[in-house]
């Protein structure tokens, strides 16, 4: 659960300001995230793909986290999907 928690954090407090849907997009696109490292030394935060932005228009409301899948492109895969079943209730 602990996991999962940060990586929702990350999506929501993170995902925004770096202009990611996901703790997953930057890694995926072979991008350095974040670019100062000293962000992975702040308290519950957690930069591994698994975290979903969940957002009403482009407004960041909060975050979406999965854990325990076998490897976190199957944790973000569960995220989205959690997120997408509930987006129309979001908007």
């Amino acid at each position: 659960m602990t996991v999962a928690f940060r990586k929702a954090y990350t999506a929501y407090a993170y995902g925004f300001v770096f202009g990611a849907n996901s703790t997953g997009e930057p890694i995926a696109a072979n991008k350095s995230w974040p670019p100062n490292g000293a962000l992975n030394t702040v308290p519950q935060v957690l930069f591994l793909p698994g975290g979903v932005s969940i957002r009403s228009s482009k407004d960041p409301l909060g975050g979406i986290g999965v854990s325990g899948a076998p490897g976190g492109d199957n944790d973000e895969a569960c995220a989205v999907t959690a997120l997408t079943k509930f987006k129309t209730h979001i908007e």
